[in-house]
Formats: structure tokens, sequence, C-alpha cells
């Protein structure tokens, strides 16, 4: 019953001990598949046929066939252990499953971060050439203005030096065309 088979007489559970798939069944079986129906089935037969499954008898019986008497209990056992851990092993499935997922997005933002700050010192340094470009033109800036200031001052003085050239040649000539009418009239 353990391995899916119905057929619990004598005749029919020695003909499949004998048989030439026993051992290929046996190590084939997957004990995570034996169902809680199945494994109520069999308890529920144990539990009928109480006086066949006492250890003694079946030795008595066949010494043979006590491994397997000890296996099926074994599987029994198994069954009902692994119905109380087998939630505990999905949801040990799902949070590696999301460990991984979290693995990955991590993976993904590291990279992301990275670039980011590749980026940064990108800007940084276009900033930097920026900031040095700005402060050698603001000392063009300055020595320009200082050039334009001297410029001005300059013609300033030169316009005081025009205007007193100008009222000197201006009284020059006056005074020369006072002489120069003094003379012709003298004439």
């Amino acid at each position: 019953m353990v391995l899916g088979r119905h057929d619990t007489s004598w005749d029919a559970i020695k003909g499949f001990l004998m048989g030439k798939t026993f051992k290929e069944e046996l190590n084939a079986f997957d004990n995570r598949s034996f169902t809680e129906e199945r494994r109520l089935k069999v308890k529920e037969y144990i539990r009928a046929n109480d006086s066949c499954f006492e250890e003694d008898r079946v030795r008595r019986t066949s010494v043979a066939i006590v491994p397997m008497f000890k296996w099926t209990f074994a599987q029994i056992k198994f069954s009902e252990v692994y119905i109380e851990v087998r939630p505990l092993e999905e949801e040990a499935m799902q949070l590696e499953s999301q460990l991984s997922k979290f693995k990955k997005d991590l993976n993904n933002l590291q990279q992301e971060v990275a670039s980011l700050n590749a980026l940064i010192e990108e800007k940084r340094a276009t900033f930097e050439k920026g900031a040095t470009e700005a402060a050698q033109l603001k000392i063009d800036v300055d020595k320009a203005e200082e050039t334009i200031n001297s410029a001005e001052s300059l013609v300033g003085k030169l316009e005081n030096e025009f205007t007193r050239w100008n009222e000197q040649v201006l009284t020059n000539l006056l005074i020369f065309s006072d002489k120069f009418l003094n003379i012709t009239e003298l004439q």
C-alpha cells in the first residue's frame, strides 16, 4: 500500500517481493510522494489488522520480510514528520527564491550605484574644469576692468589736457588776433 499497491494478500506481497522490479520500485520510491490520504489508509489497514503487524509475528512468518516491515513503519513516521516539515520546506524554497531575487536586485542596484558614481565623477570633473575656467575668466575680467579704469583715467586726464590746451590755444589766438589787429591798425 505504501508503494501504491492495493492487493494486500500474502500471495500478492510475496509475488511483489520476489518480482524483478521490487528493488527498482523500492529505490525509486519518493517518500515525499507518500500522501496524507495514502498514509491514513495504510494506518487504518494496520489498525484493522493489528495482530498481523507485531514485529515478533512478522519475524516468525518470514525473517526476510522484517526489513520491509521496518521500512513501512519508517515511511509512515517519515510521512507524519514530513507533513509538519513540508510547509517549512516550501517556505524555505520561497525564501531562497526571494533571496535569489533580492541578490539579483542588489546586484542591479550596485551596478546602478557604480554607474551613478561614475557619472558624478564625470560631472565633478566637468564642474571643476568649469570652476577653473570661471576663476580664470574672473581674473581676466578684473584685469580688463583695471585696464578700462586706467584707460578712463587716462582719457579723463587727456580731456583735462585737451581742455587746457584748447583754452591755451584760444587764449593764444586771442592774443595773436589782438596783436594782429593792433599791427594792422598801425599800418
